[in-house]
């Protein structure tokens, strides 16, 4: 098990300034930093489709079974315009675990080898369904993966989910359990694939694990803004910070070779006929200059990011009104 923290705040604009003004102190005002954004995807669906079509910087999207329905639509809850809407078929009973997967490949994006560097994803999403309170196991999973042979480019993908596809991370929002929790773990070729979740129960490979006091998000008519920072402490450990509106969650990974590049991004919903929609995804890496201890870079980076994913949501709130 590694180390995770947790963070709950009010909505008041004021807290996420003094957060953000906090973390820029934290990270930049001790000394000279330069840094450099690469934006890798923007994708907005303004152009109406979910091909690769004429937005900057916006990407294909496929699903992997027949009975999922993906389709831009306009989302005025999301407030920005159209969102991608994914409708997946009923779920029959507990125990059964349908893998329809919705997924997009990017360009490899590596996270850089100073410390400070970050590779970032974030989108905003809601609920356009109320799925079931069914087990440990219910909930939207979501991740970041290096995916091999080479990354699909087409619907329907045979194996796609299975384990010879991909290291990466799988995080799960179990917000329908009774007893919510937010866990990431590591997935690896040799025991899993893309939002397997075998991870989630293997000693070792949970980088963030938090119960209790964590948000349900089952309202339909919100949304919601998540980033997830990957952050480099050293050259074999990452720092990993999930902001989602106001709740902050982190953690540490001795990351294994071949864990610090991504090209795919999955999304799905688990054990739960869980329909969502998404929007203003985003890959970027950010390229810093840092000598303070792993510790400033990792705190100070989570505050931007959940001061970031705030003012988002404030943003869509705004807007909706």
């Amino acid at each position: 098990m590694f180390p995770f923290a947790t963070l709950r705040e009010g909505k008041m604009k004021s807290i996420f300034c003094i957060f953000v003004v906090c973390a820029a102190i934290t990270v930049f005002g001790l000394s000279p930093v330069n840094a450099t954004v690469i934006n890798i995807v923007d994708e907005t669906f303004d152009d109406g489709g979910r091909a690769n079509g004429s937005d900057p910087l916006d990407i294909a999207w496929f699903k992997n079974t027949a009975g999922q329905s993906l389709s831009v639509v306009n989302d005025a809850v999301l407030g920005r315009g159209n969102a991608l809407a994914v409708d997946v078929p009923s779920f029959t009973a507990p125990g059964a675990t349908p893998s329809h997967v919705t997924f997009a490949n990017f360009t490899t994006a590596t996270v850089g080898s100073n410390v400070g560097d970050i590779f970032r994803f974030s989108f905003d999403f809601r609920f356009t369904t109320e799925a079931p309170h069914t087990g440990g196991g219910s909930g939207f999973r979501f991740g970041f993966f290096n995916v091999a042979n080479p990354p699909a480019e087409d619907d329907f993908v045979t194996g796609f989910e299975s384990g010879v596809n991909g290291n990466g991370y799988t995080s799960l929002l179990n917000v329908f359990s009774p007893t919510p929790t937010v866990t990431t773990a590591r997935e690896g070729v040799a025991a899993d694939g893309v939002l397997g979740g075998a991870g989630f129960f293997a000693d070792g490979d949970v980088i963030v694990e938090v119960g209790g006091d964590t948000p349900t998000f089952e309202d339909t008519s919100v949304s919601h803004s998540l980033v997830y920072d990957v952050v480099r402490l050293s050259p074999t450990l990452l720092g990993f910070n999930l902001t989602i509106d106001d709740f902050f969650a982190s953690g540490t990974d001795a990351v294994p070779p071949g864990f610090d590049s991504f090209n795919t991004i999955a999304f799905r919903g688990t054990n739960s006929n869980l329909d969502y929609t998404l929007d203003n995804v985003k890959i970027q890496l950010i390229s810093t200059n840092i000598p303070e201890p792993t510790a400033f870079v990792l705190f100070g980076v989570g505050l931007i990011g959940y001061g970031f994913a705030a003012l988002r949501k404030q943003q869509n709130i705004r807007l909706v009104r």
